[in-house]
């Protein structure tokens, strides 16, 4: 899921992100416009990566 799924696993502190927010926020808005992000969702949600949280 490009952007989201890399979010969600990282193990960056809040603050980290918070920094990054103004950077990656317009990347991922751009990325959902894109006309084949709706194909790569769908695929994403048909096989999602295994969940290995302990």
């Amino acid at each position: 899921m490009g952007f989201t799924s890399a979010w969600s696993i990282s193990s960056h502190p809040d603050s980290t992100i918070a920094e990054l927010t103004p950077r990656l926020a317009p990347a991922m808005r751009a990325d959902r416009a894109h006309p084949a992000a709706r194909s790569r969702w769908e695929a994403w949600r048909r096989a999602p990566l295994a969940d290995h949280r302990t």
